[in-house]
């Protein structure tokens, strides 16, 4: 009979029986098995695309991993009534202990033995009958919490009560006396462990539910965010490019339920990066590039374990966040205690680090207070004499150096572990500081990295740190000379850059089926190369095809500039509404109030033509920015249409225009003399 063991007890929670499991459930899904049954590709060159890919398929899936290992039962609960070990114990024990009292019974009254052997065995029939029906309202989930209690309490007692009437007996013979206490004192303990484990369930009722809606969880995202998409890839590859200008995309699940860490796609940079943190024993690296170019989902992919490669031990990586208003101790703090929570999650309860991390956080939670008292207390005949002495030591607050100081010989040790777990690739020990990039390249950001560089030349152990592109200047100085605090904090300065079409093309295929080259190329120039946007312009497309199948490509791209267009007229409009020149913006105002125009660069030139004789200078970039929006919309209208054939894409440079797009939000007069120049060039 099946009673639907929970995973942490079958072992069915191993990543590789996860991970097979997954693969098997990807095999059958319509999409994959169209593509087989069409003769694209087979089931072996599916399973061969998943060769080598093991830990970065599991480690998308890692987040969800760490939460059901959260809530994942302890071992006390391998006692519990639905376990194997419990449920054993429910059913065997309370028979042994009614065929134990009913022998001792007729040893008492003096019966022979074959009239004592038919009465134990009619009593563990009994037993047996009495299980059966137990087992019967088990199966079926109906069984009360009290009556397996008192069932296991009756396996429990009944053979101490054989016992007693043993000793009560006269003088028993030696071996039975051994053999009653031995079996006696077995049955108790797993009675009890058992009774213990129900009582203690009624205190953390409803956790393995909890267990098992985390192992879904988990299942699941190996599936959509591990499996599928290298699945979706090699379905991709084995199908040439396909040339359409009808939105012909059917599953886009994946993109759905889009996730930074999940969606990144190794870029040059994360081969850069990757390279030099296998190379070097230690280091601190920065992580630079303009905002929104994708440093905060590289760190995370990285400390995620992405760029972790094949038949490494697992790393330990923290990633915390530069808080823009700080005092630098208080961050190297906060640092130290993410370090001793990550090894708390890492280790088991009784690793020495565990109890080190222990003892560190306590030590930054608290102040120490520690009391010693001898008192003494003595008389004669009504003379009493009698002394006190005590010692009282009070703790401090550690000195900032005394935690830099600690810090550092913790990382050593944790490094030190991480090597000894696996000799030939021992695991890592990656620090991961992100949005230091919002600080800039002022005094706030090279304060912090005065005070953190301390840190950063410990053995084993590497520092990932994102920064703007003045820091990555300064850095660049130090080479003629001009030397600063990030080029001594630093060994080497990886760039992430936006995304070209190349990897752009290379994301979308992991996670849409179906999507022609020129839609690929319609969400590239739309997202500006931000992978961010790149995910939600296809979620877009997708979505209108969804709305209506076989779209042309002309209807869906004015869709979007529709929606595009009314949203960033609607946030300037938001925005002139506190403007200090109140009066001047009217004219602009009914202008970014109208329906969605159908000529988008006589709207642009509208508005650029609106406030020419205003006085504030944040009223004419809003302005700009709006126009240079309607420009580089009016570009895209023109030229994804009918007639955006194989050859006419040949001849376009797509990341002219997605650069464009960058322009329009961030220099709009950059921004509209690129689009006036692609306009005259396209055009012949």
């Amino acid at each position: 009979m099946d009673y639907d063991l929970p995973p942490w007890y079958s072992g069915s929670d191993a990543p590789p029986r996860v991970l097979e499991r997954a693969v098997a459930a990807a095999l059958v899904r319509p999409e994959v098995t169209r593509s087989v049954e069409a003769g694209h590709v087979t089931q072996q060159e599916l399973l061969r695309a998943l060769d080598g890919a093991e830990t970065a398929v599991l480690a998308a899936a890692v987040q969800a991993e760490l939460r059901y290992r959260a809530q994942r039962p302890g071992w006390w609960a391998l006692f519990a009534v639905n376990a194997p070990v419990g449920r054993w114990v429910l059913l065997v024990a309370p028979v042994l202990g009614l065929a134990a009292l009913a022998w001792f019974v007729t040893v008492l009254v003096g019966l022979p033995r074959l009239g004592a052997l038919a009465v134990v065995a009619g009593t563990a029939a009994l037993g047996v009958v009495l299980d059966l029906l137990l087992l019967a309202n088990w199966s079926q989930g109906r069984f009360s919490r009290r009556l397996v209690i008192g069932w296991s309490w009756c396996g429990c007692m009944l053979p101490q009560t054989a016992f007693e009437a043993l000793l009560a007996s006269g003088s028993p013979q030696r071996p039975l006396l051994l053999a009653t206490a031995v079996g006696s004192i077995a049955v108790s303990v797993a009675a009890f462990l058992t009774v213990r484990t129900l009582l203690r369930g009624f205190k953390h009722y409803g956790l393995d539910d909890v267990a098992r809606v985390a192992f879904t969880a988990w299942e699941e995202s190996v599936l959509v965010d591990g499996v599928l998409p290298v699945l979706y890839s090699r379905l991709n590859e084995a199908r040439p490019p396909v040339h359409s200008t009808t939105l012909t995309a059917r599953e886009a699940f994946p993109v759905v339920r889009a996730d930074p860490l999940r969606m990144h796609v190794p870029t040059p940079a994360g081969a850069v990066l990757a390279g030099l943190v296998d190379q070097l024993d230690g280091g601190s690296f920065a992580v630079a590039g303009p905002r929104g170019a994708g440093k905060t989902d590289l760190l995370r992919a990285f400390c995620g374990g992405r760029y972790r490669p094949a038949g490494r031990a697992p790393d330990l990586a923290v990633l915390v966040s530069a808080p823009v208003d700080y005092v630098p101790q208080e961050f190297v703090v906060h640092l130290f205690a993410e370090v001793c929570g990550a090894v708390l999650d890492r280790f088991g309860p009784r690793h020495p680090l565990t109890a080190a991390a222990r003892d560190e956080l306590l030590l930054l939670n608290h102040v120490r207070s520690l009391t010693d008292e001898v008192s003494g207390k003595g008389g004669f005949k009504g003379f009493e004499l009698a002394g006190k002495r005590a010692v009282t030591l009070t703790g401090r607050a550690l000195t900032y150096p005394e935690v830099v100081k600690r810090f550092r010989v913790f990382l050593g040790r944790i490094a030190a572990e991480q090597a000894t777990e696996r000799e030939s690739a021992p695991g890592r020990v990656i620090i991961g500081i992100d949005e230091l990039d919002r600080i800039g390249a002022g005094e706030p950001a090279r304060r912090l990295l005065n005070e953190v560089k301390a840190l950063f030349d410990v053995q084993g152990c590497y520092y990932l740190v994102s920064v703007s592109t003045e820091a990555q200047h300064d850095f660049e100085l130090s080479g003629i000379g001009l030397r600063s605090v990030f080029d001594s904090s630093f060994d080497e300065v990886v760039r992430v850059d936006y995304l070209d079409l190349v990897h752009a093309r290379a994301l979308l295929r992991r996670y849409v089926l179906d999507l022609s080259e020129q839609f690929h190329a319609l969400a590239y120039v739309f997202s500006g190369g931000l992978a961010r946007q790149l995910v939600r312009t296809a979620r877009a497309i997708v979505d209108l095809g969804r709305d209506r199948p076989g779209r042309d490509i002309a209807d869906v791209v004015r869709a979007l500039a529709s929606a595009e267009l009314t949203r960033a007229c609607q946030a300037t409009a938001d925005a002139l509404t506190a403007a200090d020149d109140r009066e001047g913006v009217t004219g602009l105002l009914r202008l970014l109030d109208e329906r969605p125009p159908t000529d988008l660069k006589a709207y642009g030139d509208r508005v650029l033509g609106a406030y020419a004789g205003g006085r504030s200078d944040r009223v004419r970039r809003l302005r700009d920015a709006v126009a240079a929006r309607a420009y580089f919309l009016a570009t895209v209208t023109r030229t994804f249409t009918a007639d955006l054939t194989e050859d006419r894409m040949a001849a376009l440079d797509f990341d002219e225009l997605a650069r464009a797009r960058r322009y329009a939000g961030t220099n709009p007069d950059a921004g509209l003399s690129l689009l006036r120049d692609l306009d005259r060039r396209w055009a012949t």
